[in-house]
């Protein structure tokens, strides 16, 4: 998650992992949310929330459901939700 606000940025990432944790199954470990390596950039705070777990697609439906549920409330608040599959540096 990206946004200008702190609180509005790190409200969106606990609704993510709470929208995760009550959407994906057995197979995905979450972890999060929690500042990024490098929590403010270019004047946007940076959340993170990592999934993991042995099946891609059960990873990515979490994700996808996840992000859908957030979506209204990331854009009231102007919070930009990314997702990266496959992240190479957790920057």
């Amino acid at each position: 998650m990206r946004g200008e606000s702190l609180a509005a940025t790190e409200g969106v990432a606990h609704a993510l992992a709470d929208a995760v944790r009550a959407d994906a199954g057995p197979g995905v470990a979450i972890l999060g949310p929690a500042p990024a390596p490098l929590e403010r950039l270019r004047r946007r705070y940076r959340w993170q929330v990592l999934l993991r777990g042995h099946q891609g697609a059960a990873v990515r439906r979490a994700a996808r459901l996840a992000r859908d549920r957030v979506r209204k409330r990331a854009r009231a608040t102007d919070v930009r939700v990314i997702v990266d599959v496959d992240p190479y540096g957790m920057l």
